[in-house]
């Protein structure tokens, strides 16, 4: 995976992600302990607690935490946010990750996860580029859609709340032709989001039973208790009531 990653085009790509996940993030949650998990060997795109699976996926002098991505050694409901890129796509069983993902995040907690858009026109370059890197079985070994994920999270408990797409450059290992290119870029985002070969999802942890309410519910909610009916016994010994107006 680092051989790609070291390439003109994985570094960008990376650049690109990054950036599109400081997007995502409110300025509130750049100040709370965050919780980081990347696929790859490189920096937080802020600064969060770092988690790598492997050892040897660490460079020198790079603070990490070394944890299973199913048993991660932090308590329930822990983190404000969490930020996964890619590590669902690496893993032999994805669901159990994401579910492991939702235990350490705190109730109304928010789970920024990144991974490939490998079905588009870029996203078959990628596919290529990743399978043929020799000496590292770098493509994914568990390639989700977007719409399997989002499915997924929903089944978790979360609440899909945005996302976006990045990357729009051809695969080239030449760094002034991607330098060049690097009007497509904002181009993609206006004109053809879906071929990007990287996205990026928002969503919120709820509550169980806990759903937003309209403004339909809130003035129900706040609208005025209906008076009690007042009941008197007749001479007959029947019961009558009377609505208190």
């Amino acid at each position: 995976m680092g051989q790609w990653a070291d390439t003109p085009a994985g570094k960008l790509f990376l650049d690109c992600e990054a950036e599109q996940i400081r997007k995502q993030m409110p300025e509130t949650r750049q100040s709370e302990q965050l919780l980081w998990l990347s696929a790859f060997h490189c920096e937080a795109p802020v600064e969060a607690l770092s988690v790598c699976s492997k050892l040897d996926k660490i460079p020198p002098n790079y603070n990490a935490i070394i944890a299973h991505e199913y048993e991660l050694p932090f308590f329930d409901n822990e983190f404000p946010m969490v930020i996964s890129s890619h590590v669902h796509e690496y893993t032999a069983e994805p669901h159990r990750y994401l579910r492991e993902l939702a235990r350490v995040i705190e109730p109304e907690g928010q789970l920024i996860i990144s991974g490939y858009n490998l079905f588009n026109i870029l996203g078959v370059g990628l596919r290529h580029r990743l399978y043929r890197r020799a000496g590292s079985p770098v493509y994914p070994t568990h390639y989700l859609s977007i719409h399997r994920l989002k499915d997924w999270l929903r089944l978790l408990g979360f609440e899909l709340e945005g996302g976006g797409f990045f990357y729009y450059l051809p695969l080239t290992r030449s760094p002034a032709i991607l330098d060049k290119l690097r009007w497509m870029e904002s181009a993609g985002n206006r004109w053809w989001p879906r071929a990007s070969a990287g996205f990026t999802l928002t969503a919120r942890k709820r509550l169980p039973g806990m759903t937003p309410l309209s403004n339909r519910a809130k003035l129900r909610l706040w609208a005025p208790a209906p008076q009690p009916a007042l009941a008197r016994v007749t001479q007959a010994g029947l019961t009558e009531k009377h609505e208190h107006r």
